[in-house]
Formats: C-alpha cells, sequence, structure tokens
C-alpha cells in the first residue's frame, strides 16, 4: 500500500510539473521552457537526501520533494539530522 501511495505521488507530481510547465511558459515565455528541461537532474539530485533521511528514519517522501525543490540545502539539512532508528533500538 505504501508503494502505491509512492508510485501515485511521484506521477501526480510529475504531472503537475508538466501542467505547471506549460502554464509558466505561456506565460513568461521561452525561457521557462530552457530552465525547465533540468527538471530531471533536480529530481534525481532530490533523491539523495531523501534516501539519507530514510535511512535514519525520517519520511521519504517529504525529504524527496524538498530535496527537489532544494537540493543543495536538504543534503545539510539530511546529514544534520539525528537518527531516529538509533533511538528505537536503544528504547528496547
Amino acid at each position: 500500500m505504501r508503494t502505491l501511495k509512492f508510485v501515485g505521488a511521484f506521477f501526480g507530481s510529475v504531472l503537475f510539473f508538466f501542467i505547471f510547465k506549460y502554464i509558466l511558459q505561456f506565460i513568461f515565455g521561452s525561457w521557462v521552457h530552457n530552465l525547465m528541461q533540468y527538471y530531471w537532474i533536480f529530481v534525481g539530485a532530490g533523491l539523495i537526501p531523501a534516501f539519507i533521511a530514510k535511512n535514519k528514519g525520517y519520511p521519504f517522501f517529504l525529504l524527496w520533494i524538498i530535496g527537489t525543490w532544494m537540493p543543495i540545502i536538504s543534503i545539510f539539512i539530511a546529514i544534520s539530522l539525528d537518527d531516529l532508528s538509533v533511538d528505537d533500538n536503544n528504547k528496547k
């Protein structure tokens, strides 16, 4: 069920991106098209902090969205997060 939610959220965000891209391109012109052609690079860069956060026990999807929009800042955020999985093991 979680995988289905993730896949749905991923394709929903991709669909939102393409609709948003064409609206911005219609309003602002071709420079938006040049900027948006690097979207997949940002999506890939957003996976780095998401996997770091997932290994520390935090939600993958939240850090993936933040990492897509702010990749460099979110990597530092993910590295500085406390490890929740270690705390769970110490409590048992």
